[in-house]
């Protein structure tokens, strides 16, 4: 004796469409959660970088220079730092013997030992952030004056423009 409840059929079958029609709703919503929460990292990390910047530029010195703004790049998603900018004003002492153009009357030597002090202050200062990416010695810094690039500084190197 096989008894058919057509009722019950009909009822598994409705469940199985729709349990599909939810198992699509919550994969549209799952990647659409992914996306905002990709832009809830990048806008913390654009907050801490502005954070930083702006109680960096003008505040860090040295006997030599003060920075007056710092760039902080990365790649499209925001997880890996690629590089940093770093514009310099000259102390008193450095700007006489500043001539132009990001030239100075000084022997490379010297401009090499009083760049990486900032450096080092620079780079202290943004690692106090914990939701920073991380800035290792092999992140590449730009050093400039006036806008006139002057030296990179990577792997603990600090290299001038112009040279090999």
């Amino acid at each position: 004796m096989i008894v058919v409840n057509n009722n019950f059929k009909a009822q598994v079958t409705t469940l199985k469409t729709e349990n599909a029609a939810l198992i699509k709703t919550v994969k549209a919503v799952t990647v659409k959660q992914s996306s905002i929460e990709s832009d809830i990292h990048s806008l913390k990390i654009s907050t801490v970088f502005q954070r930083i910047a702006h109680t960096v530029e003008g505040a860090l010195v040295t006997d030599d220079f003060v920075v007056n703004r710092i760039n902080i790049y990365t790649e499209d998603a925001d997880t890996k730092l690629t590089g940093i900018n770093i514009d310099l004003e000259n102390q008193p002492r450095m700007a006489l013997a500043y001539k132009q153009s990001g030239q100075y009357n000084i022997s490379d030597r010297e401009l090499r030992a009083k760049i990486k002090p900032i450096v080092n202050q620079v780079e202290e200062y943004y690692k106090k952030f914990p939701d920073t990416l991380d800035w290792t010695s092999s992140t590449p810094v730009n050093i400039t004056v006036k806008n006139y690039s002057i030296a990179t500084v990577q792997n603990s190197e600090v290299k001038l423009v112009g040279e090999k």
